[in-house]
Order: structure tokens, then sequence, then C-alpha cells
């Protein structure tokens, strides 16, 4: 066994190009230039390279692009990895102390062990990363992010996406933990003591054994949490807000049947139930909330006044829907296709749209990115406020006096996009080197 693989733990062993330190060193000079627009520069674009124990100490890696590699062992105290691409990279027992990772692409990292003391984290996405084929057709995988036992004390983590990660066993303690997304997050054993969750989303979490003592939780909604050998009394629990949880009993049986056995399909990686197809269904005015729809055809739909908040809508087929006035806050919209679908008036606050990865026949993700489609797609007055927009496919999309506050559309299409009227205060936008 190579050292690779052994600091995987029992992790798939993975093919990586191994790359000097010297020859690294060179590639982040230019990388440096070209965030700072210098001729010569080039972004730095690495994918399954093996940089196991490698001293990146306050090195500037904002927007790197390293999918899939090996920085385990790696030293990236007070490194910069803002808007950072790491998806399923392993980081396996780094120290990230101090490290900023703002914004990054963190989904199906593996943290395990790592040192992430005072680390920011914030907006930080850390659901599990998701995968198809090339064709597209077969159902989505997910590599799970693992931050089991990670040191993550005083960590900076307001308004992280931390959905359905591995986090047992992690220490928290002191941490910033505003608006988290921890729906359905192992937290079991997990030292929260003097952190603050306040309006943190702990939808089906597991905190069997967490540690709470002096932890705020005011205004967090914990429907559905597993808080066995919690000590409550430790904790300040404000009022809970009332959860979002997924409502279907309206629906007719033959729907609900559907839902059920597409659920099953995208959990079983499609070897059990069936791909749900609803395309050109009257689906107006329903509570979708919470749902699993990765990868459901909705080809055609009326959605128009339908709830989907925090529902998961990864490569879902939405084209030519109509989800007018539809809230879609919060959901996971990434690598669906919206391509001329009519979302005027809808609301898709902190959602997420941005790319997923396309995995090869072992299931490894290949650095190719299949991004959300929203090609011709009417946006008028929509709000977006906070949405994650990055390598988006917004050609020809009509963004008329939407609400674009804080978006992220680093590396979006925007060719022919109309954003006549449109609210772009402290928006991200791609620049012309991108």
């Amino acid at each position: 066994m190579t050292r690779s693989e052994r600091s995987r733990g029992n992790s798939k062993p993975r093919v990586e190009q191994h790359i000097d330190p010297e020859e690294f060193s060179g590639l982040l000079k230019k990388h440096e230039l070209w965030l700072r627009h210098v001729a010569g520069g080039a972004r730095l674009d690495q994918m399954m390279v093996d940089l196991e124990g490698m001293d990146l100490t306050s090195a500037n890696l904002t927007r790197a692009k390293l999918t899939g590699c090996n920085l385990s062992l790696a030293v990236l105290a007070g490194a910069t990895l803002c808007d950072a691409d790491l998806f399923a990279a392993n980081l396996t027992g780094a120290d990230l102390t101090r490290a900023d990772l703002t914004g990054a692409d963190c989904r199906g990292i593996n943290l395990r062990g790592a040192r992430l003391i005072e680390a920011i984290l914030r907006n930080t996405d850390l659901r599990s990363g998701g995968l198809i084929a090339p064709d597209g057709d077969r159902a989505p995988s997910f590599v799970q992010t693992d931050t089991q036992a990670a040191d993550l004390t005083k960590a900076r983590m307001r308004g992280a996406d931390c959905r359905g990660a591995k986090m047992a066993g992690s220490n928290l303690t002191g941490a910033q933990l505003q608006d988290v997304r921890f729906d359905n997050t192992d937290l079991r054993r997990c030292r929260l003591d003097g952190a603050s969750l306040t309006g943190a989303i702990l939808l089906g979490a597991n905190l069997t054994g967490a540690s709470v003592n002096g932890a705020t939780l005011a205004g967090a909604i914990l429907d559905g949490a597993i808080l066995t050998d919690v000590k409550l009394d430790q904790a300040d629990f404000g009022p809970s807000t009332p959860s979002a949880a997924a409502k279907i009993d309206p629906l007719p049986a033959e729907i609900r049947l559907v839902f059920n056995r597409h659920a099953q399909w995208v959990a079983s990686g499609g070897v059990a139930g069936a791909r749900g197809m609803l395309a050109g269904v009257n689906l107006s005015n329903q509570d979708l909330s919470g749902l699993e729809m990765s990868g459901l055809n909705l080809k055609n739909a009326n959605l128009s006044n339908c709830r989907m908040i925090r529902s998961n809508m990864q490569m879902a087929n939405l084209s030519g829907a109509d989800l007018s006035s539809a809230d879609l806050s919060q959901a996971a919209l990434d690598g669906a296709n919206m391509s001329r679908a009519n979302l005027r008036g809808a609301r898709l606050a902190q959602s997420t749209l941005g790319s997923v990865q396309i995995k090869d026949k072992g299931g490894a993700p290949t650095g190719a990115a299949w991004p959300v489609n929203l090609a011709g797609a009417v946006l008028v007055e929509a709000d977006l406020r906070r949405a994650d927009l990055r390598g988006a496919n917004l050609m020809g999309a009509d963004f008329t006096k939407a609400c674009l506050c804080e978006a992220n559309l680093l590396d979006a299409k925007l060719d022919e996009t109309i954003l006549d009227g449109a609210d772009l205060e402290g928006a991200r936008l791609p620049t012309a080197d991108n």
C-alpha cells in the first residue's frame, strides 16, 4: 500500500499524478500573477494531483482548481482558499489553522482529523458532492463530506452548508455557526461548547452524545433532530422556528408514489425504485419543501406558486417548467436543466445553482463539470439574494429587475444575458480572464 493510500484510510485508492514542490511553486507564482491580472499569469488548475505533506503555509490559492487532489497532511496554515474548487479533495490530517476558505467548494471533501482552528469557512459548501455519468441518465451518486474528528475550534462558519456531512467527534468549541445548514448531518459526540448556532438549521441532525455546554441555539430549527444524551439544560435554546419539512399529503396518491419511488431510486443509486417522470404534470400551489427531487424529470411541468424550500433538485430536468412565484429558497439546484423555464417573481434566495462533477467509469470525479442551465430562462423580478451561481449557464437569461445582491456569479456564462434594472449590489461577477 502506498503512503497516499494509507493517508486516505478506507477511501477508494485513486490514481494521482505526482508533482514536486518546486514545480508546484512555479505554478503558484503564475496563479498569483493571474489573480493580479498580470501578463504571464495562469490560473492554477490541477486535478487528481498528489500534494501530500506539501508546505503551503500562507499560500494564496484563491479561486484555484484542485478537484480531487491529495493534500493529506499538507500544511496550509494561514492559506487563502477563497472560492477555491476543492471538490472531493483529500485533506486528511492537514493543518488549516487560520486558513480562509470563504465561499470554497468543499463538496465531498475529506477533512478527517484536520486542524481548522480559527479557520474561516463563511458560506463554504460542505455538502455531499454530486456525481453523474457522462450520459446524465443514470441515478446520481454523492461523495459524502467527511470532517470526523476535525478540530474546528473557534472556526468562523457563518452561512456554511454542511448538509449530510459526516462530522462525528469534531471539535467545534467556540465556533461561529450562525445560519449553518446541518440538515441530516452526523454531529454525534461533537464538542459544541460555547458555540453560536443562532438560526442554524439542524433538521434531522444526529447530535447523540454531543456536548453543548454554553452553546447558543436561539432560533435554531431542531425539528427531527436526535438529541439523545444531550444535556439541553446546559445550552441556551431560544424559540425555534417551525420547520419546513416535506409535505406531500395533499398530493394525489399516484404522485406521492412517484416521489417515494424516486427517493428510493436516488438512495439506492438506481438499483431500487424508479426515476420520477412528471413531465407536464400540474403541481401548482403544492408544498414540496424538503423533498428528494434530484434527477427528477419535471420538464414543462406547472410548478407555479409551489413551495420547494430546501428541496434537493440537483440534476433535475425543469426545462420549460412554469416556476413563476415559486419559493425555491435554499434549494439545491446544482446541475439542473432550467433552460427556458419561467421563474418570474420566483424566490431563490441562498439557493445553490452551480455545477456537479462528471464521474468516470470507476466513480471518481473527472474534473469536468455539468453546470446548471438557465439559458433563455425568465427571471424577471426574481429574488436571488446570496444565490450561488458559480459556473452557471445564464446565456440569454432575463434578469430584468431581479435581485442579485451578494450573489456569486464567478465563472458564469453571461452572453446575451439581460440584467436591465437588476440589483447587483455586492454581487461577484465574472472577469474578462475567467
